[in-house]
């Protein structure tokens, strides 16, 4: 029996996808001792709670020890048994979300049966694990008073501000709900649409992510949904405002006449939800389904305004959402648990919410969303030291976004460069798909006294696989420029009667994206994948139960690729017109009226990495109370697609002309009726639209941007519930991406040689004497050098500089007795010289020319000297 299920472990081990490995659920650990102090072996221990399906029991072993892994967040009840000794009964035993809890049992012997009931708080300092996290459970997210998401959470923890997780980039965390990777393939970000009644908890790890994480260099979001029970129970819940609950206190005509809209006041906004769960066979399998609908109404930004003689007046801003969800849990043995969950999000919004008062509701989009995410977990202990953790899953979002129903498809989209104002139509219609899917399988076994201590050894394997599209498309492409009203924009711009001598009448800009949707095979703007293959090993050493070291190291390789992508001609007879008139002679290719494609690009960016990582926790006093913690870490990027998917320029051209309306019918004719210049630009040239340039952006030597990260904490439970905690934390950044010219003659990037740079020396005179005069040197390109293609590279370390200092006094109280409290100060110092905001390294110029490092140093994005936070 014991080699059927080595093999079965090693099978699913090696066959099983992954999602993610981190932890959806908590431990339980300790020690039974008698009245003296001495550890009693043999004691039954059982744990019993509503979050969990029947029960679990172990036995201590020699040392009195022992544990319980694999529980999920809720409130316990521990009972240890004896032959010989009294009963001892605990309650109210709190387990989070990847906390380990240890309590201590005392019990007496007794010559007759006999119970006794522990009245004790649950400890909220984690002895255990070093990592840095703060856990929000769902008595506190139904009392706080927040907008109903996750990152409105996020906004409460600790070093956190504008998504960013101390000083990280907002698309650098880890995005998790149920053990699914949700990050966006091609942009990382995490984007979820989950109703809000169905959480569980949510923990946010700051810092010290450990080996099990894939991309816990800007932290992780970890989302653990609810599950049914053994009682029914359900709750209807409605939220609701109106105009009636804030208006405008300043008069129309005042706003118009500062250039400003009526405030987005809220006209009608309701959230209503639907939640119930329980048995449908007690103990042995569950449900939980939810649905929710929100529905918000207001006014937009938008300043009235008539163009050429048609009013248009303020236009609603509405937003209509459902959510629904569904997860079955069962127990299919006494040491077998599974559960699949299935979740969905629906979106529309007939007029985008862009934040610009002079946007008609023509020139607008009507954007539809929706969402799929899956996910199925099997936890097996296969004895008391050792269980396996299997999970499959997968994220899809699918968003449109077409010209409104008041946009006129098919006809120019017009902006006034004067007034700002834009009508006719948006200026594109657009798609995205995104879509991941994963597998894993871990392998936990403790080992105790192994080598003079308690081992907890985990091994895991992972495995994702994802793709991204964008597509855009336009059965017109025109912009037609105006000028305060003037359809002739350089008569306008120049006050002018007739057509100016160099510029003519007017400025045009045609696209040569395809007149409909792509197939989602090939002829879409931008297609990108990706499949990556992860493993991870770590060792957890216990020594005589106060110190605790975490070893571990990951190594995730990935494979990305392009497929074959077509660029279908343009469906506007102007611009294909205007094209072959003007374009073609010039440079012998046709970008408007002509079909491209590119071969498939395989493996354009090479990925591996190895990442070490170490942790510490030392329980101060042996009484569960004080937590010294350390950790040290090297934490690589994720590769979002976006750094290789946007080098094929299958997307849409545009070619920008001066217009000379010949006929003086103020309408664009085909030439020759009228006249028109094509004004040459880069994306323009024969050598970008056919050639294949792009396979010399990204050289096969590239390393992939990482970071050191340095952790120190002390944490202290300060009385029942309620825990401080003292944090240094230390981030540096290597290897950062950038765009540098480079000479394919010679193989030699060459933007900082300076043999092609001219410097020039001046003084910035002074201002009163809070602004002294300052020396400055800047530098002009030689008329003499190498082409200007751009390469990819890695910024030389002597010119990067970025470090991310912190320290964190933070408090919290958690719920219990009816209130919470919670609060941090947080000093930080995040300074460099490169903007790191986690955008695509395809279009950073980071030190592309010398003049980039003037003045360059200081607070990056993100630098919040001070936060307090209550």
């Amino acid at each position: 029996m014991k080699k059927i299920s080595l093999i079965l472990v090693l099978s699913l081990l090696l066959v099983s996808a992954l999602t993610a490995q981190t932890t959806q659920t908590g431990s339980l650990r300790g020690t039974v001792n008698d009245t003296e102090g001495t550890p009693l072996p043999g004691v039954t221990v059982t744990i019993t709670g509503p979050s969990l399906i029947g029960s679990e029991s172990v036995i201590t072993n020699e040392k009195g020890f022992f544990r319980v892994p694999v529980l999920p967040p809720g409130t316990y009840e521990v009972v240890a048994e004896l032959s010989g000794f009294q009963t001892v009964r605990r309650g109210e035993l709190i387990i989070r979300v990847g906390k380990t809890v240890t309590i201590t049992f005392e019990i007496a012997a007794a010559t007759i049966a006999e119970e006794i009931t522990v009245i004790a708080p649950s400890p909220p300092v984690d002895v255990v694990s070093a990592k840095t996290t703060a856990s929000v459970d769902k008595e506190t997210l139904q009392v706080l008073p927040l907008a109903r998401s996750v990152y409105a959470v996020l906004s409460l923890v600790p070093g956190t501000t504008n998504r960013s997780i101390k000083g990280g980039a907002r698309n650098n965390h880890a995005f998790q709900i149920d053990g699914v990777l949700a990050n966006a393939v091609d942009q990382n970000y995490g984007e979820v649409d989950i109703s809000w009644e169905t959480i569980e908890e949510i923990e946010i790890v700051t810092g010290g992510a450990g080996a099990e994480v894939f991309q816990g260099i800007g932290g992780m979001i970890n989302i653990v949904t609810k599950s049914g029970g053994n009682k029914f129970s359900g709750q209807v819940q409605t939220y609701y405002t109106s105009e009636d609950f804030s208006k405008s206190v300043v008069p129309e005509e005042k706003l118009r006449a500062v250039g400003a809209g009526v405030p987005e006041a809220a006209i009608s906004d309701w959230d209503v939800a639907f939640i119930l769960g329980g048995p449908v066979i007690k103990d042995k399998i569950w449900f939980l389904g939810n649905f929710r609908y929100t529905s918000l109404q207001r006014y937009s930004s938008f300043i009235p305004t008539t163009i050429l003689g048609q009013t248009y007046d303020i236009w609603d801003y509405v937003r209509k959402m459902s959510y629904g969800f569904g997860k079955v849990s069962a127990q299919l043995a006494k040491n077998i648990r599974v559960f699949g969950m299935f979740n969905y999000g629906w979106f529309d919004e007939p007029h985008q919410q862009y934040w610009n008062s002079r946007l008609t509701a023509e020139a607008q989009n009507h954007n539809h969303r929706y969402q799929i995410t899956t996910s199925f977990n099997m936890a097996w202990i296969l004895n008391p030291n050792t269980f396996v953790d299997v999970r499959a899953g997968s994220w899809l979002q699918d968003w449109s976004g077409k010209v409104s129903d008041e946009g006129d498809a098919n006809g120019p989209y017009f902006y006034d460069a004067y007034t700002g104002y834009h009508w006719g139509r948006h200026w594109l219609n657009g798609y995205t798909l995104k879509d991941t899917k994963g597998t894993s399988a871990k392998l936990t076994h403790f080992q105790d006294d192994f080598l003079g201590a308690d081992h907890e050894f985990k091994i895991g394997i992972e495995y994702q696989i994802g793709e991204a599209h964008w597509g855009y498309w336009n059965p017109n492409g025109t912009t037609w420029n105006y000028y305060d009203g003037s359809p002739y924009y350089y008569r306008g711009l120049y006050g002018l009667d007739s057509a100016h001598p160099e510029y003519g009448d007017g400025y045009l800009t045609m696209s040569s994206m395809p007149p409909q949707q792509g197939d989602r095979k090939h002829t879409d703007a931008d297609i990108s994948w990706k499949r990556r293959i992860g493993f991870f090993i770590q060792d957890s050493i216990t020594i005589k139960n106060r110190l605790t070291v975490n070893l571990g190291v990951r190594y995730d390789t990935i494979k990305g690729w392009i497929p074959e992508l077509i660029k279908t001609p343009s469906g506007d007879a102007l611009a294909k017109a205007l094209s072959a008139a003007y374009i073609e002679p010039l440079y012998g290719v046709d970008p408007f009226g002509s079909e491209f494609s590119w071969d498939k690009w395989d493996d354009p960016f090479p990925y591996s990495f190895l990442a070490p990582s170490i942790g510490i926790a030392y329980d101060l006093f042996g009484d569960g109370k004080t937590a010294l913690k350390a950790s040290w870490g090297m934490y690589p990027e994720g590769l979002p697609t976006w750094h290789y998917g946007g080098m094929i320029p299958s997307g849409g051209w545009d070619a920008d002309y001066y217009w000379w309306d010949t006929n003086g019918n103020g309408e664009p004719d085909l030439p020759p009726t009228d006249d028109y210049q094509f004004v040459p630009n880069l994306s323009n040239l024969p050598d970008y639209i056919e050639g294949r340039d792009y396979l010399d952006k990204i050289p096969r030597d590239l390393k992939l941007p990482y970071e050191h990260q340095f952790m120190a904490t002390i944490e202290h439970e300060l009385f029942t519930d309620f825990r401080v905690s003292l944090n240094y934390t230390y981030k540096t950044r290597r290897n950062e991406l950038t765009m540098w010219f480079y000479d394919r003659a010679t193989s030699q990037y060459w933007s900082d040689n300076m043999d092609y740079w001219v410097p020039f020396n001046t003084t910035v005179p002074a201002i009163g004497e809070e602004f002294p005069a300052v020396d400055v040197t800047v530098y002009y390109l030689k008329d003499v050098h190498p082409e200007t293609f751009t390469r990819m590279t890695n910024v030389p370390e002597d010119l990067h500089k970025q470090r991310y200092h912190s320290i964190e006094l933070s408090f919290d109280k958690r719920m219990s007795r009816g209130w919470s409290l919670g609060g941090s100060f947080v000093y930080t110092d995040l300074k460099g010289n490169v903007p790191y905001s986690g955008g695509t390294a395809g279009w950073v110029d980071y030190f592309q020319q010398p003049n980039y490092a003037t003045n360059r140093y200081g607070d990056l994005r993100f630098s919040l000297p001070v936060m307090i936070k209550l």
